[in-house]
């Protein structure tokens, strides 16, 4: 191939570049976006880090001091000494209050002492994105302190006993949103489903006029004895069979990959069904809410993603907002289809009644509806302007 026609090739994109709009937000836009959303959840500064412990001393010697002042001196350890009993530590733990606590009982110091390995208990917020993170931090930091101790007792004539005087025992406690009948699997199949309605209902909103434009099927439908309000209809419920397929593909592999669905009962499961419509509801309003702003198939696509896939990362949607950066965790808040997929999670991931996980769902309810109605007018304005046109 001659050179000169492959520098006319390249001319001929780079030309295109500036001239369509979608070509450019693929190649420039798109990784852009997608880059500092990752960077804003997951890059944040090493050292920043705090992570909450409590220390339980029950024995206050010689030793547990040197387990509390190497915790005291990493920098990534928020440390707070505590006499909670070890119920009430996995209870703190369980709700968030703490990420893990060190509990260190009597006799500890006097046990290494006397040759034997001082024991101490380790527990932990077992999360599935920190959890391990947190106790291996710990962990390595009691370990040096171990270490430091047996290089202190080494003279005595006990030391080749004691090359580790102390053991750690680590606890794994779940927390209250994933000691549950569904589990971590559990929680990702949801948020799937909810990518999907993410995705699907601001595509369908958004496009829904343009595409029918495209193909040549709005022109057959407004000439139609077809009223507005009927073409809205077979849009919705196309939508909503749309959903159904897709979500039962997700739900099936996901008990392949291992998540378990066995203590969820019917009533759940249609409580579940409607959250999930809701929230499909509200996607296909805020859709059509932007339609105005995408006149072609390909403003549709740059238009959507530019708004789908922050939210699919800081919207509570996927990735749980519990373990947002700070200054990200009031974002999901603000998105109807959270509150609704917050609702299912707490019928299969929290254990409340329907009645209560309703409740926690009611603002993302009246906002779906409010959102699919707001979309329904312009829909019917959208509708009028192409008669006007044809």
């Amino acid at each position: 191939m001659p050179v000169s026609q492959v520098l006319a090739e390249v001319y001929a994109f780079l030309k295109s570049m500036l001239r369509y709009r979608e070509i450019a937000f693929w190649n420039i836009g798109f990784p852009i976006i997608f880059l500092l959303v990752l960077i804003a959840v997951f890059g944040g500064e090493p050292g920043v880090l705090e992570i909450d412990v409590a220390v339980v001393d029950y024995d206050r010697g010689p030793f547990s001091s040197v387990i509390i002042q190497a915790l005291n001196s990493t920098g990534a350890l928020k440390l707070q000494l505590s006499d909670l009993g070890l119920e009430e530590l996995r209870k703190a733990i369980a709700n968030g209050s703490l990420s893990a606590a060190v509990f260190i009982g009597e006799g500890f110091s006097e046990n290494i002492t006397q040759g034997s390995q001082g024991r101490v208990l380790l527990l932990y917020y077992s999360n599935p994105q920190s959890g391990d993170y947190i106790a291996s931090i710990i962990e390595s930091v009691i370990g040096e302190a171990s270490r430091g101790i047996a290089a202190r007792i080494a003279g005595d004539a006990r030391a080749e006993i004691l090359l580790e005087p102390i053991s750690v025992e680590g606890v794994p406690v779940s927390p209250e949103i994933l000691a549950t009948k569904g589990g971590v699997r559990t929680f990702y199949v949801i948020g799937m489903i909810g990518v999907q309605i993410l995705f699907s209902g601001l595509y369908t909103g958004a496009g829904i006029i343009v595409e029918r434009k495209r193909d040549g099927t709005l022109k057959l439908l407004l000439s139609s004895p077809m009223r507005g309000y009927t073409i809205f209809a077979a849009d919705t419920v196309t939508s909503m069979v749309a959903l159904l397929i897709s979500a039962t593909a997700i739900v099936v592999v996901g008990r392949l990959a291992g998540a378990d669905y066995s203590l969820i009962e019917w009533r759940d499961a249609l409580a579940m069904s409607g959250l999930f419509a809701v929230g499909l509801l509200g996607s296909l309003g805020l859709g059509l809410v932007i339609a105005p702003l995408a006149r072609s198939p390909e403003a549709v696509n740059m238009l959507v993603n530019s708004i789908a896939f922050p939210l699919m990362f800081l919207g509570g949607i996927i990735i749980p907002a519990f373990i947002l950066p700070e200054w990200a965790q009031d974002i999901p808040k603000a998105l109807p289809l959270y509150w609704c997929l917050e609702g299912v999670r707490r019928i299969v991931l929290y254990n409340y009644g329907i009645g209560e996980a309703l409740g926690v769902a009611l603002p993302g309810i009246i906002a779906s509806l409010a959102l699919y109605i707001a979309g329904a007018i312009v829909y019917r304005r959208l509708l009028e302007k192409s008669v006007e046109i044809v």
